[in-house]
């Protein structure tokens, strides 16, 4: 008998769904339905830019985010990246408490900014 897998928390956090998607435009779907229901992001997000589209899901997320106001705001707090990047992101790692993907979160920052 086979067991039955627990279904993925609300905002589906389950790492293998952006792995298992075809195109950079439901890498880009999963993304924003993590940032817009789930408080932290985790490992699973940033597998939405790492499977070798990651500039076209950018371009799609931030495309959406200047069509929707609470995507747009949720974008602008999670990417919010001060003038002089913290010291783990200046050394080329990623820390994912103030920056959850390094470069990126500056690359969408600069592209959503007030």
């Amino acid at each position: 008998m086979q067991s039955k897998l627990s279904a993925p928390p609300k905002g589906g956090s389950n790492m293998s769904m952006a792995t298992r998607a075809t195109t950079a435009k439901q890498r880009a779907t999963i993304a924003i339905r993590m940032l817009k229901t789930q408080k932290h992001l985790y490992r699973a997000f940033v597998d939405c830019f790492e499977m070798f589209d990651g500039q076209e899901v950018k371009r799609i997320i931030i495309e959406r985010a200047k069509k929707d106001d609470t995507l747009l705001a949720r974008c602008r707090s999670v990417f919010n990246w001060p003038e002089l990047p913290c010291l783990a992101c200046k050394n080329g790692f990623v820390c994912y408490e103030t920056h959850p993907m390094g470069e990126n979160s500056r690359l969408i920052y600069e592209a959503l900014k007030p």
